[in-house]
Order: C-alpha cells, then sequence, then structure tokens
C-alpha cells in the first residue's frame, strides 16, 4: 500500500475517534512529520511510512527534537500503530 493511502486511513481513523488532524504538506522545516493529530490539549505528530519504507536522519531528528519538547511521535505504517498506542 502506498503511504498516501495509509496517510489517508490514518485520518479517518483518528478522526472518527474525535481527534483534530493536519497534513502538513509544506513546511520551512525537511523533515517535519506527516501528521499533527490534537485533542483536548494534546498534539501527536505521525510520521507515516509504507512497510518498505524508511525514516530518513533529518526525520529522525525531528522526532527526536519533538519529543524533547515533550510531544509524543509516532511511526506508523497502518492503523494497527495507532491502535496499539495508550494516548489514542
Amino acid at each position: 500500500m502506498r503511504e498516501s493511502e495509509i496517510q489517508s486511513k490514518i485520518i479517518k481513523y483518528l478522526e472518527s475517534v474525535g481527534w483534530l488532524v493536519v497534513k502538513i504538506i509544506q513546511t520551512n522545516k525537511n523533515g517535519w512529520p506527516d501528521l499533527q493529530a490534537h485533542k483536548n490539549g494534546v498534539t501527536i505528530f505521525i510520521e507515516v511510512k509504507s512497510q518498505t519504507g524508511k525514516v530518513s536522519e533529518l526525520q529522525q531528528y525531528r522526532l527526536k527534537k519533538l519529543q524533547e519538547q515533550g510531544f509524543k511521535t509516532i511511526i506508523a505504517t497502518s492503523i494497527k500503530d495507532l491502535q496499539n498506542e495508550p494516548i489514542i
């Protein structure tokens, strides 16, 4: 399954359980996570990859910096990756 298809399914799932989801198309920060999900004052950053996709060094750096700021970050290849997260 293509990354765009996985993103679409993740967005639909998160919105069905009450999250406001923003797909990041362009930003001034290369390597920024694909999706931001917001609910009850919580923001989660999600990097979506296909089953064969790899997180680049820059993407890993961005995720680490977000975690250092106290944000939850998730690398997801399917909805199951989100369903296993207690915060969702």
